[in-house]
């Protein structure tokens, strides 16, 4: 997911797992972000690893791109069209509970 962020004006990138259930679950996982410029050098890419639990179902990259260099052309990010494209790739292991 990529939210503004009105305050800092950057972009965020994260999971959440919204759930009322009370039963211990976990699951661990390696996230793989990357913004896609109009060449292979523009490219803007994120790891992350956690683990995703009962008591930590939210994290994510707090600033992975200010905001204005997402919409400046210059940067290679934004298309013809105004179109972004965003790659996210998810490797869950370790699941437990769900």
């Amino acid at each position: 997911l990529l939210t503004r962020k009105i305050e800092s004006s950057t972009v965020e990138v994260c999971l959440v797992r919204r759930t009322f259930d009370t039963r211990p679950w976990s699951v661990d996982v390696c996230a793989q972000f990357k913004l896609v410029g109009s060449s292979e050098e523009w490219n803007r890419e994120s790891e992350i690893r956690e683990t995703f639990d009962n008591d930590h179902s939210r994290w994510g990259i707090a600033e992975f791109i200010q905001w204005s260099d997402l919409l400046d052309k210059e940067q290679g990010f934004l298309g013809e069209c105004g179109m972004i494209t965003v790659e996210a790739r998810f490797i869950l292991s370790n699941i437990v509970g769900i």
